[in-house]
């Protein structure tokens, strides 16, 4: 026969079903109980309800000992007595007890059956009693509310005559609570939204100042957190970011078109001037950056236009050919830029301090193997232009395989020694910047994220190889060593060794025509040309090109930019992680291609995997107790409590925020 099985809640001892019949084993609602752990059991329970148990326990094994009792039996003899003998029978035995056995052979005197009563009415006298009990108790309950109630009359002060007493107050039957915080009036919320309506005014006011506008409504922001008016307050920001993006679109379009007009004339000057007259149109570094960058881009083109018209007038001079020599001259003359006047006169002979070598006439068409070695030089280059030295070698070393002119063969051996140079000087200016003095400033030129060309004069902390630490705004601000231009590190290294040799000036020239820069190239090398050769300067208008917002390689790699930089911003906080990670998947899945993810895979690769577990923000948890509402510099908003924690209250969370891109679990507002 099959028998339940139940566990104490208390001591985990085994019970059996049938012990719940036999009065051994208790339910009392939900928990199981053994005998010696009843106690324990409805200690907790109000009075009323442990007097109602006990009774209910006390009849259950009333009734289980009346239905032990044994029937009548049916012969006497078969049982013994025990009885006590009668003291006047015994004399001499004093006071000492004793008992005797009395069997049926001798038998001193009879004995009644007892009466065995039914099961009925043992059950019915155990009511009956436990009825009685409880009647008692509310006897007793009531007689004490009686003597209370009489013996501690409050005081009643009396009316005087001629007054009427005063009315009692309007009995309110409703229970005490809490008060509600979201009716309570916010004293922030009147603050935040005056702050708010002072920078709408600002932005009104005025319309060109960008960057004010942009730092009124953050300080709005600022102000309206922990307040409903924060949400609004953001929405005007990313409206007033979007305008701001759409009217600088509109005025770069027409810039754009202007000079486009002004470069199929050749009217490079007028064209720069109007550009540098646009600079203060708006005081935001993306203005300044695209402004810097057109004029960049307008520089490049002008030497682009340059090479071949130089090439012509040294030829036209070895064959004098005067009236071509002086138009080409007279043409160039009209750019208003006098540093490519001055170029041109140096390759034509006039104030060059070496005489220019006069260019071959027996020109040949280029073999194969000078074809195949100029695509595999221009593939080597671009890693040349990352910075990426070793690579550029390597793939300079493939590129001669299997190559047979004599010619090409001399000009990879000459291209691997130009890219040896490139990277010593690149050596030597980084190691300018390690030897840079404590406290020291250090003029820096670097890129931002919108390819702009921002310049620093702050105090130098450290460096290693990857970045500089300058002391900014009282703070460490750290400048990667990967975006200082060319022309930065060509300046810093000739501030610490003011006399280069001129293979020296000529090396830095190559590292700033590799990186596109042509005025840099220009200013640290004042030999002739023709020492560098051709194709370097052709690279370094494609370079700049290239870098230029105007095409789609441009474009590609300024919308990398935006995306790393913002990932950089939001990876150290706990909160913006999530959003840092997808952004840094997005840059491997989708401008693989860009010099900015080729150069800094390693880190991006790092960056998204460094994130694998749970986070729980501060609207995950319902907290309770000392916990109250703070903020900390990565997690931002959190609970925090100053009090030794208990481990029973506190704060529990409601439901875990899974982020595949999170980095660890805030426990900020745990116990």
């Amino acid at each position: 026969m099959a028998n339940e099985i139940f566990y104490c809640s208390r001591c985990q001892i085994r019970l059996f079903g049938q012990q719940f019949l036999e009065g051994t084993a208790f339910r009392v609602r939900d928990q199981f109980s053994c005998e010696n752990c009843l106690g324990d059991i409805v200690a907790p329970l109000s009075l009323e309800e442990q007097q109602e148990i006990l009774l209910q326990v006390k009849a259950l094994k009333d009734s289980q000992i009346l239905e032990d009792l044994p029937e009548a039996p049916l012969h006497e003899e078969e049982f013994f007595e025990l009885d006590t003998p009668d003291q006047a029978d015994q004399p001499g035995q004093g006071q000492d007890d004793y008992f005797e056995l009395d069997t049926p052979e001798r038998k001193a005197r009879p004995r009644a059956p007892l009466p065995a009563p039914s099961r009925s009415a043992a059950r019915e006298e155990s009511q009956n009693r436990a009825v009685m009990i409880f009647l008692f108790c509310l006897v007793g309950i009531a007689a004490l509310g009686s003597f209370l109630y009489y013996t501690s009359a409050p005081e009643i002060t009396p009316t005087p005559i001629g007054r009427p007493a005063p009315a009692p107050a309007p009995y309110n039957p409703s229970l005490k609570t809490y008060d509600d915080r979201s009716t309570i009036p916010n004293p922030r919320t009147a603050e935040a939204k005056a702050v708010l309506e002072k920078a709408r005014e600002f932005v009104k006011a005025n319309p060109a100042d960008f960057a004010g506008q942009q730092e009124t409504v953050k300080k709005s922001i600022d102000a309206a957190e922990g307040t409903p008016v924060v949400q609004e307050a953001r929405r005007e920001y990313e409206e007033l970011l979007q305008k701001q993006k759409e009217t600088l679109a509109r005025d770069f379009a027409a810039l754009d078109k202007e000079t486009d007009a002004a470069v199929e004339k050749e009217e490079f000057k007028p064209a720069t001037e109007k550009l540098e007259q646009s600079r203060t149109r708006y005081n935001v570094g993306e203005w300044r950056g695209g402004i810097d960058l057109r004029i960049r881009t307008l520089r490049n083109i002008a030497w682009k236009a340059l090479f071949p018209l130089r090439d012509k007038a040294v030829a036209a001079k070895q064959a004098k050919n005067d009236a071509e020599v002086k138009a080409i001259t007279d043409r160039v003359a009209k750019w208003g830029l006098p540093e490519f006047s001055r170029d041109l006169a140096n390759a034509l002979g006039e104030g060059a301090s070496t005489p220019v070598t006069p260019p071959t006439t027996d020109l040949k068409p280029p073999s194969n193997d000078a074809k195949l070695y100029e695509t595999r030089w221009r593939q080597a280059m671009e890693s040349a232009t990352q910075r990426d030295y070793d690579a550029a070698l390597a793939a300079l070393d493939k590129a001669a395989a299997g190559l047979k002119d004599e010619d090409v063969k001399a000009a990879v051996a000459a291209d691997n020694d130009l890219v040896r140079k490139i990277q010593s000087a690149h050596r030597d200016a980084v190691q300018a910047i390690l030897s840079w003095g404590r406290n020291e400033r250090i003029p820096l030129e670097y890129l931002d994220e919108n390819l702009n060309n921002e310049r620093s004069d702050d105090p130098f902390l450290r460096a290693d190889n990857d970045r500089i630490e300058v002391a900014r705004g009282g703070a460490p601000y750290p400048i990667e060593i990967s975006e200082l231009t060319a022309r930065s590190l060509a300046n810093l290294l000739r501030k610490r060794k003011p006399n280069l040799s001129e293979a020296d000036g000529r090396a830095l020239a190559l590292l700033c025509l590799v990186e596109g820069d042509v005025d840099s190239a220009r200013q640290n090398f004042t030999g002739p040309q023709e020492q560098i050769p051709y194709k370097y300067w052709s690279l370094a208008t494609k370079v700049a090109e290239s870098r230029s917002g105007i095409t789609e390689a441009g474009k590609r790699e300024m919308a990398a930019r935006k995306l790393y930089f913002a990932a950089e911003r939001s990876f150290p906080y706990a909160r913006e992680r999530a959003n840092a990670v997808q952004a840094y998947r997005d840059l491997l899945q989708l401008y693989p291609d860009t010099s900015l993810v080729k150069r800094r895979r390693v880190q991006i690769v790092a960056r998204r995997d460094s994130a694998k577990e749970y986070v729980f923000l501060a609207d995950d948890f319902d907290v309770a107790g000392t916990f109250k509402s703070g903020k900390q510099p990565k997690f931002g908003e959190c609970w925090t409590s100053t009090s030794q924690p208990c481990s029973s209250r506190g704060c529990s969370s409601r439901s875990p925020s899974p982020s595949t891109s999170s980095s660890r679990a805030s426990r900020s507002a745990s116990p």
